[in-house]
């Protein structure tokens, strides 16, 4: 499953995305907005977690995989990430929900290297 759209057509989706309402209900709290780097449990979801990171990305970019779904919103920054053949503008005001997919992070070709702070939601 991959799903990218605009923020604010978040809700549409709670339907096809079991556990979605609980992030929209972190995301309508702002806190992903004020908390620190780090991990944090999504309230009222077993095994529910987010992690809120800044990151300096490099040419060469990151790989990350994850084994759960993850919804990612960006915060601060733009960057591009590959999920399989697919690639995707990573900026404030959209977000990618994926699952169990390898994640390749790389920075605009124009930069030699951005920082990108972003929340990911894994439910």
């Amino acid at each position: 499953m991959i799903i990218f759209d605009n923020l604010d057509h978040i809700d549409n989706y709670v339907g096809s995305v079991k556990g979605l309402n609980r992030v929209i209900d972190v995301l309508d709290h702002s806190t992903p907005y004020e908390v620190s780097d780090g991990f944090y449990d999504i309230p009222h979801l077993d095994e529910g977690r987010y992690k809120v990171e800044t990151v300096v990305l490099q040419k060469d970019g990151r790989v990350e995989r994850s084994e759960k779904l993850t919804v990612e919103i960006t915060l601060e920054g733009s960057s591009y990430i590959y999920l399989g053949d697919s690639l995707f503008s990573l900026e404030p005001g959209r977000f990618l929900i994926y699952d169990n997919k390898e994640a390749h992070r790389l920075i605009p070709s124009d930069e030699n290297c951005c920082i990108h702070k972003s929340v990911r939601f894994f439910i």
